[in-house]
């Protein structure tokens, strides 16, 4: 398959939509940073400062915290210099390199409570080539499953608590019995209309 060109990835995007493409080398990295009207690429900081930088931030997650100073570093290296490309947009569909796959980019930002996630819709795309061939596909975007992840200050034992809570206001349901109350309900509702 041979790559498309960069005019027609920008006739996929829509004008609300930033595409930012990461390349990690040492010592320099880049990211291409695309819009329907402006092409640009921008020097990051080497592969392996950005490497230290994203474990830093597993290891803060992996004994079950945060560390919002890790988080801040590693956004003003990756997220910092396209700032100004992809403020006016609300989405943005992200292919990232090395180390940058082991973590989702949306958690980042400058502090928490301005993430990424807060201010942006954002995708993940293998390639520029696989994101414009997908996004020509007439109807494609909204036919795709929802992955939805968000962000929370509870603790696993406390979302596993809470969970459990729900669980027993409901009545302990199951997911085909809650299904069949949707549909009774819906079914219900619908006779009610015509009726």
């Amino acid at each position: 398959m041979q790559p498309v060109p960069l005019a027609r990835l920008q006739r996929a995007l829509g004008g609300d939509e930033a595409f930012l493409e990461y390349v990690l080398t040492d010592p320099v990295s880049y990211c291409l940073a695309i819009t329907r009207d402006h092409i640009e690429v921008l020097h990051l900081a080497g592969r392996s400062q950005i490497g230290k930088q994203v474990e830093a931030v597993l290891t803060a997650l992996r004994k079950g915290g945060t560390d919002a100073g890790a988080e801040a570093a590693l956004y003003a290296t990756v997220v910092g210099p396209v700032a100004s490309v992809i403020s006016s947009k609300a989405r943005l569909t992200i292919v990232p390199d090395g180390p940058l796959y082991q973590l989702p980019l949306e958690m980042l930002g400058p502090r928490p409570d301005q993430r990424l996630l807060v201010s942006h819709v954002v995708t993940y795309a293998p390639s520029g080539t696989v994101f414009t061939l997908l996004s020509e596909k007439k109807g494609s975007r909204l036919s795709l499953p929802l992955l939805a992840v968000a962000t929370g200050t509870d603790s696993l034992a406390e979302a596993r608590a809470r969970m459990a809570d729900q669980q027993q206001r409901l009545g302990n349901v199951k997911p085909r019995d809650l299904r069949r109350r949707v549909i009774s309900a819906q079914a219900s509702a619908g006779r009610q209309r015509r009726g």
